[in-house]
């Protein structure tokens, strides 16, 4: 049975850690979900088939395509750009349209 017995004592010493400087934190951006981490590698993915199109002197139109696959997953990230996936989740969990 919980008692809240220690809670108190507990939160102070959250509270140290975190505004104490005992926590380290990590530089860059922190991804929070699966889902995130799967855009960026699918964005990196696009990024390093740019490069490879560039090393091999190909027209700077198929630059353009791998550019923007990355930007696109990127923007799914940041809610600027919605992949299929999403919709059809929209879809199927809110059964819009029906």
């Amino acid at each position: 049975m919980l008692t809240g017995t220690g809670l108190e004592e507990l939160e102070q010493l959250i509270v140290s850690m975190v505004y104490g400087g005992d926590i380290q934190q990590h530089e860059g951006a922190f991804v929070n979900n699966v889902r995130q981490i799967n855009l960026l590698n699918q964005a990196e993915q696009h990024l390093q088939a740019a490069l490879h199109t560039i090393a091999d002197h190909m027209p700077h139109d198929c630059i353009v395509i791998d550019l923007r696959g990355a930007w696109d997953k990127l923007g799914e990230i940041t809610g600027d750009t919605v992949g299929e996936d999403i919709i059809d989740q929209i879809f199927t969990q809110f059964c819009i349209g029906k």
